[in-house]
């Protein structure tokens, strides 16, 4: 497998505008026949709009306009397809000096091709798509992987929102300001009739963990006056380590996953202590069951007393020891066992 980490997209935010600078906006696109109105009031006065008029830039615009309050306009920003003029779908960007000067270029130029004139303190960073490409074979490894992704651990404050529709192809959970996902790329991609070349000989795991601006500062540690540029270029140094702790909570194991019979026999050989055993005995019979690892947990805390964080930490290490993950393989499938994501994470990781 080959792994690859960047920035997919990022959206800049420009706040604080008057109805009368995005009217002129709107007034330029419409021109251009490359406006579409999403939601509007009755009176068409409270509107939001987008535009693709600058894809082949790399960049869509969002446009926010209202009476009573301030006025915005996001720009979507796909840094791969901006810097080589070309759609880059699964290329990832990771910052440098000089590309940094060609974005803010860009940026600078739709500003004034919309008859925006806006300050420079004005424009924020308002989310930022920390990712990694894995790269796997044609042969059902990437549906594994999403499954095991619904089987873990949902972190609290975080919702499951995947579309049933959905489950082999996509995993997303998301709290106000986070979301996670693991998905099938070229599924994405051929839901907007895109198919590229890459993606004919292997199959792309997408992780992605996108942060809006009060979570972004909060994980990279920057301040709120910074400009976007330095906060991109921290979101390239830290975007591995973000995406390596969510894995992290999601999978309290980073153990091997096997087939429940194997995992069941390797726990019973080599668990000594009869109640831990028997506890992991549990876990492993109700994740396996469907309930996943959220539920599974819940249910052991009901049925046996003192189960507090101190003792999971038991449980999870001592399925780490014996190299054994909790979420397991189906009985029935051809694969009996796969590297958790986390070893393949920390594997590149340590390579870097």
């Amino acid at each position: 497998m080959k792994i690859e980490h960047g920035i997919h997209t990022f959206e800049l935010y420009l706040n604080h505008l008057h109805y009368h600078e995005i009217q002129r906006s709107i007034d330029y696109l419409v021109k251009q026949k490359s406006i579409q109105f999403r939601l509007s009031d009755k009176e068409n006065v409270d509107r939001y709009m987008t535009s693709p008029y600058f894809a082949k830039c790399g960049i869509l615009l969002r446009m926010y306009q209202t009476l009573e309050n301030s006025n915005g306009m996001g720009l979507i920003i796909n840094p791969s397809t901006l810097l080589t003029g070309k759609e880059q779908p699964t290329a990832l960007y990771t910052p440098q000096r000089e590309s940094l000067e060609q974005i803010s270029d860009t940026v600078e130029m739709v500003l004034e091709k919309v008859q925006l004139n806006v300050e420079e303190q004005k424009i924020t960073l308002c989310q930022l798509d920390l990712t990694m490409n894995i790269w796997m074979p044609k042969d059902g490894l990437l549906e594994e992987y999403i499954r095991f992704f619904h089987k873990g651990i949902c972190p609290s404050h975080f919702q499951n929102i995947t579309q049933k529709c959905e489950r082999e192809q996509f995993y997303m959970i998301a709290s106000q300001t986070i979301a996670v996902k693991a998905y099938d790329k070229a599924y994405e991609l051929q839901k907007r009739r895109r198919y590229p070349e890459e993606c004919s000989q292997r199959r792309l795991l997408r992780l992605e963990v996108s942060l809006k601006r009060d979570a972004l500062l909060r994980k990279l540690g920057v301040s709120r006056e910074a400009g976007y540029e330095k906060v991109l270029k921290k979101g390239g140094k830290r975007g591995t380590e973000v995406i390596a702790e969510y894995l992290k909570q999601v999978f309290p194991s980073c153990a091997t996953h096997r087939s429940y019979s194997e995992s069941k026999k390797r726990v019973e050989e080599t668990v000594k202590d009869l109640k831990l055993q028997e506890q992991m005995l549990f876990l492993l019979r109700k994740t396996s069951d469907g309930a996943g690892l959220t539920t599974a947990v819940e249910k052991l805390k009901k049925k046996y007393q003192k189960i507090d964080k101190q003792r999971m930490k038991v449980i999870w290490r001592k399925f780490d020891e014996i190299d054994v993950n909790p979420v397991t393989i189906p009985n029935q499938k051809k694969i009996k066992e796969l590297p958790c994501i986390r070893t393949l994470v920390g594997e590149y990781l340590a390579e870097e």
